[in-house]
């Protein structure tokens, strides 16, 4: 989500378009947000007052935890670029759900600490791919992790990392204002209490998730 404020002002559009979305999410439920490079390049200043008014909680290297009923979850948001990652991840220990907000899924992958689910962006999935060639503006680096599911693992023989990382391709664009065959998307997922087996066998966070 982050980059696609950032788009917003370096492209000139008025603020006000900004600060009216932002409600708009907020009157649908409580909301978060990180900083990514586009937010940075522009200036935070004043995105940082919009998101105060609008209810849009911004989360730079800190810790909400969520609750509904008796569940309880971590929302850690990481600032872009931060090396505070690891620190945070450890301070939760494993008592709870781990769900963390990295704008930039590189920066996701250096993590050592372990995280159940791992929400990121950047890449906007290439935003012009063509048949053959693939993604006209991504580097050769972000090409394994263009977009869509990915485990957590650091090799095949890791047994204690069972997370997942969703690298969505969001709705902002760069360099030009369209998309070729890689279509804008949101998503929903749908976490779901483990069952007491599973409970007592493994820590678990299970997750459905649906494109939209």
């Amino acid at each position: 989500m982050g980059s696609y404020w950032g788009d917003v002002a370096e492209k000139g559009i008025s603020w006000s378009l900004v600060r009216h979305n932002m409600k708009l999410l907020s009157n649908i439920a409580p909301s978060f947000t990180v900083y990514g490079n586009h937010d940075k390049r522009a200036g935070t200043a004043q995105l940082a007052r919009i998101l105060r008014e609008s209810g849009v909680q911004l989360l730079q290297d800190n810790v909400e935890y969520l609750k509904s009923g008796n569940d309880r979850l971590s929302l850690i948001g990481m600032d872009y670029r931060s090396k505070q990652g690891d620190v945070l991840l450890e301070q939760i220990g494993d008592s709870f759900c781990k769900i963390a907000i990295v704008h930039d899924p590189l920066q996701a992958l250096r993590l050592e600490q372990n995280a159940d689910l791992i929400l990121s962006g950047h890449t906007h999935g290439g935003q012009l791919v063509l048949p053959f060639f693939g993604p006209v503006f991504l580097s050769k680096a972000y090409r394994p992790i263009s977009n869509g599911w990915y485990s957590l693992k650091h090799n095949p023989e890791d047994i204690d990392q069972e997370g997942k990382m969703l690298v969505s391709r969001g709705y902002g664009t760069n360099h030009l204002p369209l998309r070729l065959g890689c279509p804008a998307e949101m998503h929903i997922i749908t976490l779901r209490v483990p069952t007491e087996k599973v409970l007592t066998e493994k820590r678990g966070c299970p997750i459905s998730q649906k494109n939209g």
